[in-house]
């Protein structure tokens, strides 16, 4: 059985696919809400809309931080700090996935 899951190849990570954010943890930093997470698929911008998945909450992420550095965007693979509007740091919860509104 061992063999056969050495085996399995890791599934693609889609650059251009649709954002797929699973979440390690949500907080409050100076009255902002700040959300943890790695990005599996897609490309996280300032200003894109999101939904909280699997609560159907949108919100909008308005910075996105690499090691503690402001950038204008994220691609999948990157452990990411995003700082977010509409959500509260309750909402953000380990487990939960941070999608597009336009495909969730």
């Amino acid at each position: 059985f061992l063999d056969y899951l050495d085996s399995v190849p890791p599934p693609p990570r889609l650059k251009d696919g649709p954002l797929r954010i699973p979440m390690l943890d949500g907080f409050k930093d100076m009255g902002a809400t700040m959300a943890i997470g790695k990005i599996e698929q897609g490309t996280v911008r300032p200003g894109q809309k999101v939904i909280v998945m699997p609560i159907g909450h949108k919100c909008t992420v308005t910075s996105v931080y690499i090691n503690d550095e402001e950038m204008q965007y994220a691609c999948c693979g990157e452990n990411v700090v995003l700082k977010m509007h509409g959500v509260s740091e309750t909402e953000l919860t380990k487990g939960f996935v941070l999608s597009d509104v336009a495909n969730p």
